[in-house]
């Protein structure tokens, strides 16, 4: 039960702070789709897309976190597991943050 209540409450966490980069993506579509005279260039549009990549890499690193405790039922193992992946996502984050400059 402790396990559902956790990624319930996490998945609450992750959709909230996802309705800004779901916002951005879309823009991006329509901005490659369309350009109006008043709109803003394709480029300052497309600026700022590191933010939904950042939080897509954390939703899946959140989610194989509770996964893993799922699948094995053993929390420490998992979080153990999870710190050894963080190296890997902290590097994969900080190349996402350099494109975007």
């Amino acid at each position: 039960m402790m396990i559902a209540l956790s990624a319930l409450g996490c998945l609450g966490v992750l959709a909230l702070t996802g309705i800004w980069p779901i916002r951005k993506s879309i823009d991006i579509f329509e901005g490659k789709r369309g350009m109006q005279a008043a709109a803003p260039s394709l480029l300052r549009r497309i600026r700022g897309w590191s933010f939904v990549g950042v939080w897509g890499l954390l939703v899946l690193y959140v989610g194989a976190f509770y996964g893993d405790w799922a699948k094995t039922g053993d929390m420490e193992g998992a979080a153990s597991r999870a710190m050894e992946r963080s190296r890997f996502v902290i590097e994969l984050v900080m190349m996402i943050m350099a494109s975007d400059q």
